[in-house]
């Protein structure tokens, strides 16, 4: 399900994606006093990738991210304490069809991995998802003209401290287009509500610089799966993750989106020797939710 356009914006969620090419990839940004999830997976399944990114383990010597970041052969890998190097790459087999990568870490025998989801039903089911990722977190409060806090700046730090938030799933966009890189990509999204909204998690989490390529995460039968990988958000531009509209001062809170794993299953599978799949299971009710969304840049 796509979030309704207001007259005029733009049709592609793809604009707004945190790939500014000044600044690329996304971080997991949090409300002040949030606590980040107990429940969760251990922090060696998420890698920082780069210096400009972040990466999921999948498998005893593989990891999964987005392009957009850069990166590649010989790039380093950060998982735990420990320091890797890529020495092979898989794209996506069809040529601009995903912003999605599998890279081989030289040596890596890595024993803690997420599984990779397969079942079609996350976006209409309402997911809880918990997010970790590397990068900036959140930086000065953004305030409209009544001095009303509408969201937040990011933080100037690189992308070395890991962080985990929760939230839920409230769609799926198909084929949406980034006509920076060109990609076409199917996505999940969230929304960032404000503080003490009866919709929210403690722990609320929003995306930022230099969590591209992070992970959303489910449980299922007791195993961590991998729903998505982060991707972008609304303003990217101005480096900054709105839950309040500060030009209609009413509660307008942005979207987050991340690639939909479940949609190219088949083709991580098809990579990695590890069995990283879950069984399907029956589809969620398919409550269907239709929000505004924001122009991307």
């Amino acid at each position: 399900m796509e979030p309704v356009l207001p007259n005029g914006y733009l049709k592609c969620v793809s604009a707004v994606v945190i790939l500014c090419l000044a600044c690329p990839a996304l971080a997991v940004v949090l409300h002040p006093d949030a606590n980040s999830p107990a429940d969760r997976p251990d922090d060696s399944v998420v890698g920082r990738w780069a210096d400009n990114g972040t990466c999921v383990v999948i498998g005893s010597q593989y990891v999964l991210t987005t392009r957009h970041q850069g990166g590649g052969l010989g790039s380093m890998v950060q998982i735990g304490d420990a320091n890797y190097y890529v020495d092979q790459v898989w794209t996506y087999d069809e040529p601009n069809r995903a912003d999605l990568r599998i890279a081989r870490l030289a040596g890596a025998n890595l024993t803690d991995y997420a599984q990779i989801n397969s079942n079609p039903g996350e976006a209409s089911g309402l997911w809880q998802v918990v997010i970790g990722g590397y990068g900036k977190g959140r930086g000065a409060d953004l305030t409209d003209s009544n001095g009303v806090v509408f969201g937040y700046g990011w933080d100037s730090n690189a992308n070395d401290i890991l962080r985990w938030g929760q939230n839920r799933l409230q769609g799926s966009i198909d084929n949406s287009h980034d006509p920076i890189y060109d990609y076409y990509v199917d996505l999940v999204y969230d929304d960032f509500d404000k503080p003490g909204h009866f919709s929210g998690y403690d722990g609320e989490a929003a995306l930022a610089e230099y969590d591209s390529g992070n992970g959303w995460f489910t449980q299922i039968d007791g195993n961590w799966h991998l729903v998505g990988l982060g991707y972008s958000v609304p303003h990217a531009d101005t480096l900054s993750n709105w839950f309040d509209d500060p030009n209609t001062l009413s509660y307008d809170p942005e979207y987050n989106y991340a690639i939909r794993i479940s949609q190219y299953a088949g083709w991580i599978n098809g990579i990695i020797p590890e069995p990283a799949t879950c069984a399907i299971l029956a589809a969620g009710a398919a409550v269907l939710f239709r929000r505004r969304s924001r122009p991307r840049k």
